[in-house]
């Protein structure tokens, strides 16, 4: 489902084969999406023409997560204890050396389209250097509460994570938490964190289905929204 931040209304509706119903992700452009299936291949469906474009047959048993490099060349997803990276022309597939993930770890593709970043045990942030498949260092976020998402700024200055159903907003070169966002209200835990493209407003999603944004420079909650 793509929504319309500006509108407050759903833009449009997408559905593939229901026995599909591990995480998708989308193409920059939005006219791809990339999802695995459980007979273990990873399909590239063309939103445009309504076609499979390619199918990869792989080992690995999915476990979680999905993630589309910023380049469109490049697939990671969870498998089990390790992460998986997929090229996407080729085909060749390898797991990144092995660290202490959480079950519900999400992955991030940074910008330079060369490293990714992995949700680690307690609160902390793995940067791999997947082109090479190297463990290059760790992030730790301070927080009472088990950090269920994560999100990195397009300059990778900043990290927004979540604590319970609070946004904090962590400055990565200093060091240091520079905001804490508290809606008011009786909200679940969130479930996935978003910059928005000129890097202003943070967008949270919880288990209640709502959408709640946060407006960086004015440094407050802005609003929730209620998707149909």
């Amino acid at each position: 489902i793509l929504w319309d931040l500006k509108k407050s209304e759903i833009k449009k509706v997408y559905s593939v084969n229901r026995t599909y119903s591990n995480p998708v992700d989308f193409s920059k452009d939005f006219s791809k999406i990339i999802y695995y299936s459980h007979s273990k291949n990873l399909i590239i469906y063309d939103l445009k023409t309504g076609r499979e474009l390619k199918r990869i047959k792989l080992p690995y048993y999915f476990s979680g997560e999905l993630a589309l490099s910023n380049d469109n060349k490049f697939a990671a997803f969870k498998t089990e204890q390790k992460v998986a990276v997929v090229n996407l022309s080729t085909g060749k597939h390898y797991t990144l050396p092995f660290r202490e993930i959480d079950s519900y770890s999400k992955i991030l593709f940074l910008k330079d389209n060369k490293h990714l970043v992995v949700q680690g045990q307690y609160n902390r942030l793995l940067y791999y250097n997947y082109i090479e498949n190297k463990f290059m260092h760790d992030l730790i976020l301070k927080s009472k509460y088990f950090i269920k998402s994560f999100s990195i700024s397009k300059n990778q200055k900043f990290v927004a994570y979540n604590q319970f159903a609070d946004v904090v907003i962590y400055d990565i070169k200093n060091k240091k938490r520079i905001a804490k966002y508290i809606a008011k209200g009786n909200y679940s835990t969130l479930k996935d964190i978003k910059f928005s493209q000129d890097e202003r407003f943070v967008v949270a999603t919880t288990g209640k289905h709502l959408l709640r944004v946060f407006d960086i420079k004015a440094n407050r909650y802005i609003r929730t929204l209620y998707p149909k």
